[in-house]
């Protein structure tokens, strides 16, 4: 049995796999529960795995489609310094939804995988209720000063190869630095993100040097000037530790002026509450969309 065959047995509710055909290739996804569909959306090349602790709760409520992201698991090649790499991601989630003739749903989205949330929310509104944002990409400009050096390129593939190379140790390394508590990042879950690694995915340092540069999130990265045009319920889940996605006061402001954003930090979380803090998480969540 092979790390995600037993990610799979540990979620306690029945889930099935399924490909699905999309523009340039398949997305494969675990489908678990029943009801509205609720679609997650994992951040950079994670995989569906990073929701393992939410997805037997939520698929008492809901169908659950949780997603590995073209570039994540066992879906579609894609590399982050592609040209097109942001309209692949948001192209195949779009078509993920007609393939699987999803008319309305609900999505949940965790840093990058929020960021997608917001533009198939932009591009097809009529398509989304509501949407919970988990430490999102979108609304920051800049970039957190521990990964500015990884806005350098040459860097960001030199760490990938050498120092950082993705052994299970440095990938343990890596995800115990978002979170707050390390003793919060499950050992099967660490396992299997170095399983996938392992399979030829792009490091997640190159991941973090195509959205954030030195400074300042690449542009196509950055949708605070388009909030106006999100009209959904939104939740907005945070880390009150997280050294990844943190928010300005001018931000914060703005988040007060939109009557339909309700914004909740977890006090003992980093960048992954979803993970961090998974009951009170998953009630937050249910409570959110029902």
């Amino acid at each position: 049995m092979n790390a995600e065959e037993k990610l799979l047995a540990e979620l306690g509710v029945r889930a099935v796999t399924c490909e699905t055909e999309v523009r340039g290739g398949v997305l494969r996804s675990v489908i678990a529960g029943a009801g509205k569909d609720l679609l997650l959306l994992h951040g950079i090349n994670m995989g569906w795995g990073a929701w393992y602790p939410n997805i037997a709760a939520l698929a008492q409520h809901f169908r659950v489609h949780a997603l590995d992201l073209p570039g994540a698991g066992r879906s579609m090649r894609a590399h982050p310094f592609d040209k097109n790499f942001d309209h692949v991601l948001v192209g195949a989630v779009s078509d993920y939804l007609d393939q699987r003739g999803i008319k309305k749903a609900h999505l949940v989205g965790h840093s990058l995988g929020a960021w997608i949330a917001l533009n198939i929310a932009l591009d097809r509104p009529d398509v989304i209720e509501k949407m919970v944002l988990v430490s999102p990409l979108g609304f920051t400009r800049s970039t957190p000063p521990r990964s500015r050096l990884l806005g350098l390129r040459w860097l960001a593939v030199a760490l990938s190869k050498t120092v950082m190379r993705p052994t299970r140790k440095n990938i343990e390394s890596f995800l115990v630095s978002v979170v707050h508590d390390p003793a919060t990042m499950p050992a099967a879950f660490v396992d299997y993100y170095h399983e996938c690694l392992t399979q030829g995915l792009p490091h997640p340092f190159l991941f973090m040097n195509r959205i954030a540069g030195a400074r300042w999130v690449r542009k196509e990265f950055c949708l605070s000037d388009r909030m106006n045009e999100i009209h959904q319920p939104l939740l907005v889940a945070a880390g009150r530790h997280d050294r990844i996605v943190s928010f300005t006061a001018e931000e914060k402001h703005a988040f007060a002026l939109w009557s339909n954003m309700t914004l909740q930090y977890f006090e003992e979380s980093g960048h992954v509450p979803s993970m961090e803090q998974a009951d009170l998480f998953n009630r937050a969540v249910i409570a959110f969309l029902t």
